[in-house]
């Protein structure tokens, strides 16, 4: 059975545009500066257009299940950089937009290198007449796990000189 293809490396939304390979962010060409988590994020964020993405997932996509760090101040401090370099308004959005308490949604259209709109991964709706389980979040995009591996690990020791 043949693997499904691979969404386009490169995002465009607005004047941006994320090269997924080579991890840059780039508004008309330039490279706008972003550390890697923030860029996980975005990256995370623009793979979801429109969807919500819980402060859960974003928690589980940056740092894993086994560490232990602030993730609330964490991801506050990643969106915030991120909204630094998109010149977003939290107040008046055009990209990212804040669910209270949730998490986050990307609002603005995203388009592939391919000049494909990338389409919002299909969300099963709950029936209310049933309990509501708690599902840990899905298993990310072969694509993304492979960026992951590409990226410094924030627990990367330091290399002693």
């Amino acid at each position: 059975m043949a693997s499904p293809a691979l969404p386009s490396p490169v995002l465009r939304f607005g004047p941006f545009e994320l090269d997924a390979v080579n991890g840059e962010l780039r508004k008309a060409g330039t490279i706008l500066k972003l550390h890697p988590q923030p860029q996980r994020l975005l990256l995370l964020l623009l793979e979801k257009p429109g969807q919500l993405v819980t402060r859960e997932e974003i928690q589980h996509c940056l740092w894993g299940s086994n560490t232990f760090v602030d993730f609330e101040g964490g991801i506050n401090f990643c969106v915030k950089q991120i909204r630094v370099a998109l010149a977003d308004n939290v107040e008046k959005p055009r990209y990212i937009e804040t669910v209270p308490r949730r998490g986050y949604r990307f609002i603005a259209p995203v388009i592939s290198a391919d000049s494909k709109p990338v389409a919002p991964r299909e969300v099963p709706e709950v029936d209310s007449s049933h309990e509501i389980h708690i599902v840990p979040p899905p298993v990310p995009t072969r694509r993304l796990a492979r960026l992951r591996d590409t990226w410094p690990s924030p627990h990367s020791p330091l290399p002693l000189h």
